[in-house]
């Protein structure tokens, strides 16, 4: 896969037109169009601002690795809809992340049984920095 497929396969994972993730860049439409197409490829700030929404750039720039650090909000649709709604229901009430999340560790047992496997394997790899509790 070419590094303007990657782009592409990128943009469309963040759920915008060319359009769009030009205006999210700040760059023209045409400069999507000459990274979709391969003639051209983003600068180090752009590059930056990519990665700061999760997308691996070793993965865009040669296409090894996983595609995504993380799935954040930015870059998932369904993760960016439940953070709406999230956002919006703490508006009326503070306490209702609290409240969801107590819910969701209830219903998804199996996301707090990894959640605590991957923090106890955290605390004991050795290059991991111990963290001091004041």
């Amino acid at each position: 896969m070419s590094f303007g497929n990657r782009f592409r396969e990128i943009r469309k994972d963040i759920g915008l037109n060319q359009k769009d993730m030009a205006e999210s860049l700040g760059v023209g439409i045409s400069t999507i169009q000459r990274y979709e197409n391969g003639s051209s490829v983003p600068g180090g700030m752009l590059l930056v601002d990519l990665a700061q929404q999760g997308v691996n750039i070793h993965w865009l720039i040669s296409g090894d690795g996983e595609k995504h650090y993380f799935r954040s909000p930015s870059v998932d649709p369904f993760l960016r809809e439940i953070w709406e709604w999230l956002d919006e229901c703490i508006k009326d009430d503070p306490g209702y992340r609290d409240w969801f999340r107590i819910q969701f560790e209830k219903k998804f047992t199996e996301f707090k049984d990894w959640k605590t496997k991957k923090r106890s394997s955290e605390t004991q790899d050795p290059s991991y920095p111990d963290e001091k509790i004041a």
